[in-house]
């Protein structure tokens, strides 16, 4: 089994890499050397292949996309508990978008995730992220541990309610999406 972890490198430096060591070391049961030697200059996307060692990492230029819209999907029975290289199912599902940027996965009638990235509601008040996403992401376990976001289960039909909604990953941080649509099933 192959496991991918994504890291953000800006000018040389890598944030809040014992979250990403954390997950790696959960996925494959042991703690993982890693020797890391990002460009100095600009942000860069590191990706690691592993699986009980490191099989490959690249330097990728990263440019933010822009998202703006996301069309819910039900896939009921998508396991993605881990980040595995094999992203087929995301990507088979990421294809059913519609007109839309990117996909927001129903599971089991409860909101989970992106296919890039975990998600947040502002209910005008707190910042709430599903109970149960498809995958923990770094950041979002960061921001649950600062207390800045709050685990709840979010049923599909209660998106609607929200004010506004956020993505976030290890590459955009938290970003909350100005004006952003979400069309239902």
């Amino acid at each position: 089994m192959k496991f991918l972890e994504t890291l953000r490198a800006e000018d040389g430096a890598i944030r809040y890499l014992e979250y990403h060591k954390n997950r790696m070391k959960h996925s494959c049961g042991k703690d993982i050397k890693l020797n890391l030697n990002p460009p100095q200059i600009g942000v860069w996307r590191v990706r690691i292949i592993y699986s009980q060692t490191i099989e490959s990492i690249e330097y990728l230029p990263y440019k933010q996309p822009s998202i703006k819209s996301l069309q819910m999907l039900r896939a009921d029975t998508l396991n993605y508990n881990y980040k595995f290289a094999n992203r087929e199912n995301l990507n088979n599902l990421f294809k059913q978008r519609k007109n839309a940027d990117d996909i927001l996965i129903i599971k089991n009638s409860l909101v989970t995730d992106t296919t890039v990235a975990n998600i947040a509601f502002y209910d005008g008040k707190y910042w709430l992220t599903p109970a149960l996403p498809l995958l923990n992401g770094t950041t979002r376990a960061r921001l649950i541990d600062e207390k800045f976001l709050i685990k709840a289960s979010i049923k599909e039909n209660e998106v609607k309610n929200f004010k506004k909604f956020a993505l976030m990953n290890t590459l955009i941080g938290f970003l909350e999406i100005q004006n952003g649509i979400i069309h239902s099933c």
